[in-house]
């Protein structure tokens, strides 16, 4: 217990040195036309998930040391949705992001991003840390396993399509679907801790490191869903068709769990990610920072140590690696042939991707598909121009 208000106050300290050293979304600059929001690594800025937040916490705590480090100027820009993290990525007000799966959709025009004024966005992977969710429920409740769920209060997050898609995942795992639950409309990632503690949800899809669930841990105690056994195929199969990047892995480090104690949760790629367009030289300089300052960020929460150099995965998962990390990655015996040809092809599936929203766009525009019907006449026909 001491352990965990330690942390949570050190969570704070953390949240408030990096609002000093942190402009708002207002003060960013950026270009209108889409260009990268960075033309140097000594001032860049990041789109990220709202304060409250594991994601938030962890990179506040590499901007901090980074600026202690190498002198960077680094601005935090938080927003509680994926549509809202990812159109800084693309209108230029942010250069990086530290993206949940909006990032997946988005290079592929998928979910919130299928719109006209969207279309596939050319995303690039700069490093890829890889992070866990599960359900998280109060500690004296009577949920314990996704089947649980049946006629409970299940959040779902409008433009938050990360969070939403982990939630169908943890809906079949149990047999479950909406139809079988109460949902209720949550506005930000972050207070759904809140609305647990209140009552208005039953469940809350979060990862453990998220600094308003530990504050609630430490209040009235949480706990967490029992997922299927990993050995379980077709219950991960079922999990997997709803969110295909998620794996089973076992963690134990964060709100309602301790060492030594592991429990199944999904874990999916959480990585630091920008546009195709941004400079190498940038990426690279970037990449070789976070490594260098690792030391200085290691600790400052619990869930820190994933951005070690050892533990990043440099697998291309969905989205491919910016050009700029795999020159320092091929340099540091991060990179061979094969992760080489598996992110040629995702390179090449993001251009087809781009080539058959052309074509969707001339298709609809011929047969005169109105705006409002533009986003299913894509999801429809795209697959005859992707073969």
């Amino acid at each position: 217990m001491k352990k965990w208000i330690m942390y949570s106050l050190m969570c704070v300290g953390v949240l408030f040195l990096a609002a000093c050293s942190s402009t708002s979304g207002g003060d960013a600059k950026g270009e209108s036309d889409g260009e990268s929001g960075s033309s140097s690594v000594e001032d860049i800025s990041v789109s990220l998930y709202d304060v409250g937040s594991s994601g938030y916490a962890e990179f506040s705590a590499v901007a901090n040391a980074l600026t202690k480090d190498h002198g960077m100027k680094i601005s935090l820009l938080p927003s509680g949705n994926g549509v809202g993290r990812m159109t800084m990525i693309k209108d230029g007000t942010a250069a990086f992001g530290r993206l949940g799966d909006e990032y997946q959709f988005a290079s592929r025009a998928e979910e919130e991003f299928n719109t006209k004024e969207w279309g596939p966005q050319d995303m690039r992977v700069v490093w890829g840390v890889m992070t866990h969710i599960n359900g998280a429920v109060l500690e004296d409740s009577d949920i314990v396993t996704p089947a649980d769920l049946e006629g409970k209060k299940v959040p779902h997050l409008p433009g938050n399509a990360s969070i939403n898609t982990k939630v169908d995942s943890l809906l079949a795992a149990g047999g479950l679907t909406w139809d079988d639950v109460k949902k209720v409309e949550i506005t930000s990632y972050a207070s759904q801790s809140d609305a647990l503690n209140q009552g208005k949800i039953d469940v809350a899809m979060m990862l453990p490191g998220a600094a308003s669930l530990i504050e609630i841990d430490e209040l009235e105690g949480i706990s967490w869903l029992e997922l299927p056994d990993a050995s379980d195929e077709e219950a991960w199969e079922a999990i997997q068709d709803e969110t295909p990047w998620v794996i089973p892995d076992e963690w134990e480090f964060g709100a309602g769990l301790s060492e030594g104690n592991p429990e199944l949760f999904m874990s999916y790629p959480y990585p630091l990610v920008t546009r195709a367009d941004t400079d190498p030289e940038i990426v690279k300089e970037l990449v070789a920072r976070i490594i260098d300052s690792y030391e200085g960020y290691q600790d400052a929460t619990a869930t820190s140590f994933t951005w070690a150099k050892e533990n990043v995965s440099t697998e291309p998962l969905g989205v491919p690696f910016h050009e700029g990390a795999i020159e320092y990655f091929e340099e540091n015996d991060m990179w061979d042939d094969e992760k080489q040809q598996l992110n040629d092809e995702l390179v090449e599936t993001g251009k087809n991707y781009q080539e058959a929203w052309e074509s969707v766009l001339e298709l609809a525009e011929e047969e005169e598909i109105s705006d409002s019907e533009f986003p299913e006449f894509w999801m429809d026909n795209r697959e005859q121009f992707l073969e």
